[in-house]
């Protein structure tokens, strides 16, 4: 599968879409033609795809995405040109140091360490471990669910218990995507987010069943993949702001050590373990 940055070389060029990070549709969009003179490979696919650092361009890790390759291709000159097209690709994108910023604050967060503060706005579950803390909230959730669907029939309102848990939000987010970008700052901060939410489960909820501390750790992920989303990427675009508002009090909930489900008609659903 193709991966942010994927680029398609010839001799003297260096192509790339706005569109998709798709080889083939890079080859498409700019009518390339894979075989040259008496069928020899014409092309070279190519990807460049970020390691330790959004930011620092240098780090990212270069890779030839195919076996064959054309008479003119050399390895040195290849990649070098391949970096010089990145740099050219993501020039003026502020979004790449503030996502290394993002990603970094992960490791002196609280996690699952209430600060004692919790917002009124918020419907807040808790328990003596995180497995019965959420299982108050999702039992609180889908009660939620229910009574917003009380006029619908007995599966819509279980739709609507599913769809609150999942998060409406994430969807509408993702139809603001600005391409592929979007998708790598998204890939990143739901890694990253999820290593360092699921290792911190364990310590804090230790007497937790493996399955609350799992699917706290996506909990967690999910939030900062919306975060990085709709307020880091899609800065000064024109996402709803009701979005950017629900990424933001969605993230704050995870910053003041509280763990958040889910949203049903505007109330965050948020656990603790206390």
């Amino acid at each position: 599968m193709c991966k942010f940055a994927s680029f398609v070389l010839t001799k003297d060029q260096v192509f790339w879409s706005d569109n998709s990070d798709s080889h083939e549709t890079i080859i498409s969009e700019h009518n390339l033609h894979e075989a040259g003179d008496a069928g020899r490979v014409n092309i070279l696919r190519v990807e460049i795809s970020p390691r330790d650092s959004f930011a620092n361009l240098f780090s990212w890790t270069y890779k030839v995405d195919q076996d064959l390759l054309p008479p003119w291709s050399d390895p040195v000159a290849d990649e070098a040109r391949t970096r010089t097209a990145l740099a050219g690709r993501l020039k003026g994108q502020r979004w790449l140091a503030e996502l290394d910023t993002f990603i970094a604050s992960f490791k002196t967060m609280r996690w699952f360490q209430p600060d004692g503060r919790p917002l009124q706005a918020w419907h807040l579950s808790t328990a003596k471990t995180l497995d019965a803390a959420l299982n108050a909230a999702r039992g609180a959730a889908r009660g939620a669910a229910l009574d917003a669907a009380c006029d619908a029939a007995c599966d819509a309102a279980s739709d609507a218990a599913s769809d609150a848990t999942l998060g409406a939000a994430y969807d509408a987010a993702l139809d603001a995507a600005r391409g592929a970008a979007y998708d790598a700052a998204l890939d990143a901060a739901l890694d990253v987010a999820s290593d360092a939410a699921y290792d911190a489960a364990y310590d804090a909820a230790s007497d937790a069943a493996l399955d609350a501390a799992y699917d706290a750790a996506s909990d967690a992920a999910y939030g900062a993949a919306l975060y990085a989303r709709c307020i880091i990427v899609c800065r000064g675009t024109k996402l709803d702001p009701r979005h950017v508002k629900h990424a933001e009090d969605r993230w704050k909930v995870w910053t003041k050590g509280y763990a958040c489900l889910c949203d049903i008609n505007g109330k965050l659903f948020v656990y603790a373990k206390v």
